[in-house]
């Protein structure tokens, strides 16, 4: 079976696109920093070298040999502090990963973008692969830098990589060890979010992540991109379905009006040097009340991914993290939850 360069293996969809491609048979070679926690990956018997993204040397070395590319490593941070991270890590980082392969010649190299580059609609309508990119004005770096990111790879493509890109939506599901998008369901289970804003977002398992990634290399369309995206929910019903499976009490609905308000006063008080709320500035409600959903049916149709429903997710999240030591059993039903078999959920 082909060899497969997969970065990204530590994080919440690296660990899972891992695990099929191991199952389906490929070999893999995993690029991982020094740093990252690789302890689950023991039992694939992968191939580990040791390099950042951004390292030519480590990425051209990591290369031989290797017919397909799987690039999902990023950086998913909103907060203003990460910024220069976040451009750097997913700009050129995708940059340096991709030229290397086209360079090394690979078969096909994969992409793990994301929903965000597909952009966003002020009103509530889905968004297919084709519609025109637009974000307000003021939005978390890392909107802008999943952008570029992915503008990169298509001008690489341009010069001669077999390209297919992928862009998932907000993934759910167990194995979220680095606290990426799985904390919207957490932080909210723990009280640490005063409500939801009008807007909208789509959502995705990340096991059906991971069998996109698979179905991408056997039979995705190379100079194609596909929306990886299960349902589309108001910020208001996510966090409600969130509430009843973990025995909460539904979410309260902030105004926009209000939002904006509390977004701009909270700005002052971070340009100010007071701490403030780094996950609430006029950037993070601008972007909150926009509607990221997404039209699937391209993957539906040509990748032949079949979705699961988001409510399964949540329970899923909720059962991991309460395995994983991250969140506690405080109520009735999220022992209920704990308690179940896993196969059930």
């Amino acid at each position: 079976m082909s060899l497969v360069l997969l970065t990204g293996a530590s994080g919440l969809i690296g660990t899972a696109v891992a695990e099929t491609l191991t199952r389906a048979g490929y070999k893999l070679r995993l690029l991982v920093r020094a740093t990252s926690p690789t302890e689950h990956l023991q039992h694939l018997g992968a191939e580990r070298v040791i390099g950042d993204v951004t390292d030519r040397a480590a990425v051209a070395a990591a290369m031989e040999n290797v017919a397909i590319v799987v690039h999902t490593a990023g950086a998913t941070s909103l907060r203003d502090k990460d910024a220069d991270r976040v451009w750097h890590t997913n700009v050129e980082g995708t940059r340096t990963v991709l030229e290397a392969a086209r360079a090394a010649g690979v078969e096909r190299a994969i992409y793990t973008s994301s929903q965000a580059a597909v952009g966003a609609a002020p009103e509530a309508r889905p968004l297919d692969e084709d519609a025109d990119w637009w974000v307000p004005r003021r939005v978390p770096r890392y909107i802008r830098a999943k952008r570029r990111a992915e503008e990169v790879a298509w001008e690489i493509a341009a010069q001669g990589l077999p390209l297919v890109v992928l862009n998932p939506s907000i993934v759910l599901g167990p194995g979220d060890r680095r606290g990426s998008s799985t904390l919207l369901v957490i932080n909210f289970v723990k009280g640490r979010m005063i409500g939801a804003t009008p807007g909208g977002a789509a959502y995705v398992d990340v096991r059906d992540v991971a069998a996109a990634h698979l179905a991408a290399i056997r039979q995705g369309a190379v100079g194609r991109r596909y929306l990886i995206s299960s349902e589309n929910h108001t910020l208001f019903d996510f966090y409600s379905l969130v509430a009843g499976e973990a025995g909460l009490p539904a979410p309260k609905l902030i105004p926009e009006l209000f939002a904006r308000a509390f977004g701009v006063i909270n700005d002052l008080l971070i340009y100010g040097g007071l701490e403030g709320f780094p996950d609430m500035t006029s950037a993070h409600v601008a972007m909150g009340l926009c509607y990221w959903w997404a039209n699937a049916e391209r993957s539906r149709r040509e990748l032949g991914i079949r979705y699961r429903p988001v409510r399964s997710s949540i329970r899923l999240t909720l059962r991991w993290a309460m395995d994983a030591g991250y969140l506690k059993p405080l109520n009735g039903k999220l022992k209920e939850l704990l308690a179940a078999e896993a196969t059930t959920l």
